[in-house]
């Protein structure tokens, strides 16, 4: 049973780890190259869209997190968990109240503003995947 939590939790991650290295290099981006007569409905579009695919994954990769946390208790797991919590923190604190700026108007220091505090978000994911296949790799016997 500890076995597939790690594994799903791990797909979770790898799936929201691959995801934001396209957002990151490729999608925001090319926010810049939206014209600004129509912008707004592409911001929308966007926040519409990204939200139907990363809400339930981000909520499921918490949940297994969780679990993890409570079953599996060793440094890994609580590194991750932690690094976890920066992640949400980040979406909450930089993510979501730029996008509603973006909603309202194109702003070129908006648009850069998201790729540049993106980053961090980027790392963080990659970072756990790392963590959570070490995981694997050292403590669990497939």
């Amino acid at each position: 049973m500890l076995n597939l939590l790690v594994l799903s939790h791990f797909a979770f991650c790898l799936i929201m780890c691959g995801l934001i290295w396209v957002i990151q290099v490729l999608h925001y981006p090319t926010f810049k190259f939206i014209k600004e007569d129509t912008f707004k409905r592409f911001e929308s579009f966007h926040v519409k869209r990204i939200s139907f695919i990363v809400i339930p994954i981000m909520v499921l990769e918490l949940l297994t997190s969780i679990l993890l946390f409570l079953y599996f208790p060793n440094t890994i797991v609580q590194i991750n968990v932690l690094l976890l919590i920066l992640t949400w923190l980040s979406t909450f604190i930089f993510s979501m109240p730029i996008h509603n700026q973006l909603l309202k108007e194109y702003n070129i220091n908006f648009i850069n503003k998201l790729i540049l505090t993106n980053w961090p978000r980027t790392a963080l994911w990659s970072i756990r995947a790392i963590l959570i296949f070490q995981l694997i790799y050292t403590h669990l016997r497939f």
